[in-house]
């Protein structure tokens, strides 16, 4: 097998015989993507999916900055899910993951594929399409291997291009560690992919002329041109007068040549103009650059992971986005004198404005009030409208009247109600003491001059995550990480 080619079927038949025992009742824990290749975790082991080439124990360091989709979608529907089988299609390079209710779907050929279907083979998501194979179709899968009387052979494995790697040939010849082996030479593998990237890139580096060097170069040729024509018109000009015969003056070739010279140091003139134009635009892009370095965000506040902002006059809000949120905010940080909101409708999260014994004025309450509805089920609905209530946290209780039940994230609210009626809502991104905050817009932009304004839109169901996170990064210059949650709902967005 060539370290850098592609797998067998007699190959990939012995490595999922292998890996078999070490998947089969193990739990998916984590799913990456990285340049066209996959990493699946299970709890003691892990391998790569390369599409076009096979599958190989081991793992890869090097991660994306933002989740690639399909790898968000087999998490929430399969993570934590135990494997309860890892089969192989007979005279196939197909690769199935079973799960109780689910299926993931390893294609080796063609282009390689990764479908994850419902207990029905109904395909619910996959990473190429084609005619027999898209969203919401029946995935036919055909016989399983067996693995009756499979017997370990070798099938190549000892790789060819292994002259700086003869270790490797070892290990092969100890089936028992032949799992072990592969791992290395997926290393191997690695190691000679950046390799021969380095060596691309450098020689692209090395042939690559920038546009002062062109500039230069066509300065080199005037002058060396101009040189040419000076030495052309010493040869005409230079005659022995005291000889005994005078050759004649070709005064018209040295008119010409003189012509042809003053229209070259022209050229010439023109192009040191442009390479000092192009020194000084280099100088600024340079400049440019250096101040352009990416914003690192501080992420470490407790209230950062929830809904949060700061008011017109300083007034810190927090709410849940969850049941859960709701009440470990609500358990652990309202204190008495702290504002309570909630939307009057079922559907908002638990908001605490916390007081620090101040008394807000009407702004800060409205403004609440306008991101508590904006952050609630409201979003989604055609009627950008309806009403918040605040009330004390000595009002807040989670003890019910008797015969009563409170669920989980929901609370008792004892006494009178202060209603604000709220007409319509924007939502917006700005940095506050760069920390990235989602607030209402009127709020975010007291911030400063860059932000991004959201709008609700009706007409779509589902957010794509990478169009929002892409308006982050231009408008804010700032680098995102895996653990931050960016607002996912359907939005219209204005930078």
């Amino acid at each position: 097998m060539l370290i850098n080619g592609k797998m067998s079927y007699n190959e990939i038949e012995q490595s999922v015989f292998l890996m078999k025992d070490k998947i089969v009742g193990s739990y998916l824990k984590k799913v990456f993507h990285y340049k066209g290749m996959w990493l699946f975790k299970f709890n003691h082991f892990s391998f790569v999916f390369e599409p076009q080439a096979g599958i190989w124990p081991g793992t890869f360091t090097e991660r994306e900055t933002n989740l690639h989709s399909i790898s968000v979608k087999i998490r929430k529907d399969v993570g934590d899910h135990k494997i309860t089988g890892f089969d192989l299609v007979a005279e196939d390079r197909t690769i199935i993951i079973q799960f109780y209710n689910y299926k993931i779907i390893l294609e080796l050929y063609a282009k390689g594929n990764i479908i994850l279907t419902d207990i029905e083979n109904k395909i619910i998501v996959l990473t190429r399409i084609y005619t027999e194979c898209s969203h919401g179709s029946i995935y036919n899968i055909p016989t399983l291997n067996t693995f009756e009387d499979f017997k370990i052979e070798k099938y190549g494995w000892v790789p060819k291009e292994n002259s700086l790697h003869n270790e490797i040939s070892n290990k092969f010849e100890d089936f028992d560690n032949i799992l072990d082996a592969l791992a290395e030479l997926w290393i191997i593998k690695q190691n000679n992919k950046l390799v021969v990237k380095d060596v691309k890139q450098s020689k692209k580096r090395k042939n690559k002329n920038t546009v002062e060097d062109n500039i230069k170069n066509q300065i080199k040729g005037f002058t060396s041109k101009i040189d040419k024509k000076l030495d052309e018109i010493s040869k005409l000009e230079d005659v022995d007068y005291l000889a005994e015969t005078v050759e004649e003056v070709d005064y018209k070739k040295i008119g010409k040549l003189h012509t042809e010279r003053k229209v070259i140091n022209k050229k010439l003139q023109k192009a040191d103009i442009v390479l000092e134009s192009a020194s000084k635009l280099a100088e600024q892009k340079t400049v440019k650059i250096a101040k352009q370095e990416k914003i690192k965000l501080v992420t470490h506040n407790w209230y950062q992971k929830y809904h949060w902002w700061y008011t017109k006059n300083g007034f810190l809000v927090v709410g849940g986005k969850s049941a859960s949120d709701n009440e470990k905010l609500v358990k652990s940080h309202l204190n008495d004198n702290d504002l309570y909101f909630h939307s009057e409708d079922p559907g908002s999260g638990s908001f605490i404005m916390f007081t620090e014994n101040r008394t807000p004025d009407f702004t800060d309450i409205d403004e609440t009030a306008e991101g508590v509805l904006a952050l609630s089920c409201q979003w989604s609905l055609s009627h950008a409208s309806g009403d918040i209530f605040y009330v004390k946290g000595n009002q807040v209780s989670k003890t019910p009247p008797t015969g009563e039940y409170v669920g989980k994230g929901s609370f008792m609210i004892y006494g009178k109600k202060e209603f604000v009626k709220v007409s319509s809502y924007t939502l917006g991104y700005g940095l506050y003491d760069n920390k990235l905050m989602l607030a209402p817009f009127r709020i975010v932009c007291r911030t400063g001059p860059k932000h991004i304004k959201l709008k609700p839109r009706t007409d779509i169901k589902k957010m794509k995550g990478k169009i929002l996170n892409s308006a982050l990064k231009k408008v804010f210059n700032i680098e995102l990480t895996e653990d931050m949650s960016i607002f996912n709902k359907p939005c219209t967005i204005v930078c």
